[in-house]
């Protein structure tokens, strides 16, 4: 049930700051904003697939190895190869998404993929 709680809050902070306000606590502090392509305040939309890629894929994905790496503790000595093969893929999925960032920093757009297939971007606040 506090998966429930997490997810309303996580709403509440994120999201709606940021189709509100384009701006989350994090980004009012090192002045940035949330803006579509042409720098203008993005759709309600476009802010919820930024989010549910950045906060779901990563997240979502951190969160699975670590339920089966828990599973580590009590599963029967013939699923550890199973257990060990599907973290080593969800570490892979991890590695892609690090990989995207170390590109992105050297880039000159700096836009990582949630930005991409969003159609957002961050930019300096006024």
């Amino acid at each position: 049930m506090h998966w429930v709680t997490t997810l309303v809050l996580w709403g509440i902070l994120i999201v709606w700051l940021e189709i509100n306000r384009q701006q989350t606590i994090g980004m009012r502090i090192v002045n940035i904003k949330v803006v579509n392509q042409t720098g203008q305040k993005p759709t309600s939309m476009q802010v919820i697939i930024r989010n549910i890629l950045s906060y779901g894929l990563i997240g979502g994905t951190l969160a699975i190895q670590g339920r089966f790496l828990d599973m580590t503790a009590y599963a029967p000595h013939s699923q550890l190869t199973l257990i060990s093969q599907i973290v080593l893929g969800l570490s892979f999925v991890l590695l892609l998404f690090l990989v995207d960032l170390l590109l992105e920093t050297f880039s000159k757009k700096h836009r990582l993929f949630f930005e991409k297939w969003s159609g957002t971007d961050t930019r300096i606040s006024n």
